[in-house]
């Protein structure tokens, strides 16, 4: 946890500092509860009122959760998620440079004219991402990476252009997974919470065996 802490702290500072007319204030420490109240800001999958919630926090420059992407949330979408019995909630805890780059990204590009983010849009694009994984997110250019994949994918140039240099989402990523982690004690992505309790094991069975 401490190495992952030092990370997350290290980017808000850095990011923080890129405004100078808004020096880095730590964030209040909110309840486990409070944390874990879905939010109007939150990118949500499912039916509304699905009687379960889930909520991801995940990195998308982690193994981890890209075979989490590959191997089991497939199935949570075709089974729970489209059968309105999970509303799953999306949330970003970036542990390396490239993959808050790249979760900054996906956010501006994927929002709409109203200044939304599109859940089917986002999630088609970092499902993209963890399946192209190792092609961009360990490597020094990784924002060229990022962009070559998204303009494969059908991302406009100029809005990859546009949104590669938002600073201010980054930053807004980064002090919301800083409170995340410091409220809920997490150490690892992805960390899956079902009703306010985070699961040991991301196998299916054990996933639905939390369900209500």
């Amino acid at each position: 946890m401490l190495r992952t802490l030092f990370v997350i702290f290290s980017l808000l500072i850095s990011f923080s500092q890129a405004f100078a007319d808004s020096p880095y204030t730590p964030p209040v420490i909110l309840s486990k509860e409070e944390v874990l109240r879905v939010k109007e800001n939150d990118i949500i999958l499912g039916c509304p009122e699905a009687q379960n919630v889930m909520i991801e926090y995940s990195s998308l420059s982690c193994p981890h959760c890209a075979d989490y992407y590959k191997n089991v949330f497939p199935k949570i979408k075709s089974e729970l998620i489209n059968k309105c019995k999970v509303k799953y909630v999306y949330r970003d805890f970036p542990t390396t440079r490239s993959a808050l780059k790249a979760t900054a990204l996906v956010r501006c590009v994927s929002m709409d004219v109203n200044q939304k983010v599109n859940p089917d849009e986002f999630f088609r694009l970092i499902q993209t991402l963890f399946s192209s994984q190792s092609s961009w997110a360990f490597s020094s250019d990784y924002e060229n990476g990022l962009s070559k994949i998204l303009s494969i994918v059908g991302i406009p140039q100029e809005k990859i252009s546009m949104c590669i240099n938002d600073n201010e989402i980054a930053t807004n990523i980064v002090s919301s997974s800083f409170l995340s982690m410091k409220s809920l004690k997490m150490s690892h992505s992805p960390s899956l919470f079902i009703n306010g309790v985070e699961l040991q094991s991301l196998d299916y069975n054990n996933i639905t065996s939390a369900l209500k």
